[in-house]
């Protein structure tokens, strides 16, 4: 009895004690109500040491959480951030709303969330900011983020610190043919970087392989010189060219004219196996096809000898084993027919009727054969030639 009351009172020990441990870790892994979450912020030196993975400009980036915001909002019912303020405050609990979106904030910008995460906690008192108040004025988070409170960004047409006027600022920015440098954000110079076919501080020039057509308050009206020339030109078309690019060359009544290199030259450009094709300017070379073995175009007709295995018949290379069956097919064909004429006259010496009937089928049987056959050998197509004669199309 001694024993069995120690063996029970050790076991009610050992319940007790795991009893402990279990409500112990359960303390331990509960978050303190009393202490604040810390959020850790991302780490970008992991992404900037990944070559692959480009990182944005501030202004980039903010527009890129501004892009997010918006998403969220959708996500969430709300189709922008310009609704009316009684729309928005529609909403029950404007605080858990917030909180709503800020966890959802980043989710959908791939490569770029860890940079979106660390601006969005860097910026959050102004998006609580404008959260409460501003946007109820009817203030945009972009222009108040990323321009007013960031300064990261600048309305389209300014660049700078200072959100500068571009050249030509507001409705004709470099003549309207081209950019300035930092368009819409804190950086550049605000040069301009002008379209392909000018040139100048205000884009007001034509810049090369264009020429003047009219020139009206210092500004010129461009169009591109012809494809054969090379830089300048004083006019339109071949004629117009100062001097020919490579591939073409200068005639007194055309112009710049195409080069046939696969004539003009001493000898054929394309090597090996191959065949020449002029195109402007240049020219091309095919393989040539597998019949050949050199050749002066495509297909079998064109070639200067047969390759291995192919033999010249009709001015064309085919297959010399297609050939040697075609003949055996042809042969095979002869022989059946001989045999037939033989049975007929086997037949004849018994009954004479029955083989003039079998006579007369087996020619109309060798004459059908061969007008088929020689249909088929004609036809561009032959397969095709065969099954309408089957189905009798």
């Amino acid at each position: 009895m001694e024993s069995i009351r120690l063996s029970l009172i050790f076991n009610n020990f050992v319940l007790f004690l795991n009893f402990f441990t279990t409500i112990k870790l359960i303390l331990a892994s509960s978050p303190d109500p009393q202490l604040p979450q810390v959020i850790k912020e991302p780490n970008l030196d992991s992404i900037k040491s990944n070559g692959k993975i480009r990182l944005l400009g501030p202004c980039q980036l903010c527009r890129e959480v501004v892009r997010s915001f918006e998403w969220c909002l959708r996500e969430t019912d709300y189709s922008s951030v310009t609704h009316e303020s009684s729309k928005l405050d529609d909403y029950k609990d404007s605080d858990k709303r917030l909180a709503q979106i800020i966890g959802l904030l980043c989710s959908d910008s791939k490569q770029y969330e860890d940079q979106c995460k660390k601006f969005s906690i860097q910026h959050e008192e102004i998006i609580n900011q404008w959260w409460s108040v501003e946007r109820k004025e009817g203030i945009g988070i972009y222009d108040y983020l990323c321009i007013d409170k960031g300064k990261v960004c600048c309305p389209d047409g300014m660049f700078g610190p200072d959100c500068s006027p571009c050249p030509g600022y507001p409705e004709d920015i470099c003549n309207g043919r081209g950019s300035c440098k930092g368009n819409g954000t804190r950086k550049g110079n605000g040069q301009c970087v002008c379209h392909i076919m000018y040139k100048g501080d205000l884009c007001e020039k034509c810049g090369t392989g264009t020429y003047v057509i009219s020139e009206k308050n210092d500004l010129q009206e461009c169009e591109k010189c012809d494809k054969s020339c090379l830089g300048q030109c004083k006019g339109s078309g071949p004629k117009g060219c100062h001097v020919c690019k490579e591939g073409y060359t200068w005639d007194s009544d055309y112009g710049c004219l195409d080069v046939d290199e696969c004539i003009e030259l001493p000898k054929n450009p394309c090597k090996g196996n191959t065949f020449c094709v002029n195109t402007d300017g240049s020219y091309l070379c095919y393989e040539c096809d597998k019949s050949c073995d050199g050749c002066h175009g495509d297909g079998p007709d064109s070639c200067t000898k047969c390759a291995n295995d192919f033999t010249l018949k009709d001015g064309i290379c085919v297959d010399t084993k297609l050939r040697d069956r075609e003949s055996n097919l042809e042969k095979s064909r002869y022989i059946t027919y001989v045999g037939l004429c033989f049975a007929t006259c086997i037949i004849f010496q018994k009954n004479i009727y029955i083989a003039s009937a079998i006579g007369l089928l087996v020619a109309l049987y060798i004459g059908a054969a061969e007008y088929t056959v020689r249909e088929i050998a004609s036809s561009p197509h032959p397969l095709e030639n065969a099954v309408n004669k089957l189905f009798g199309q």
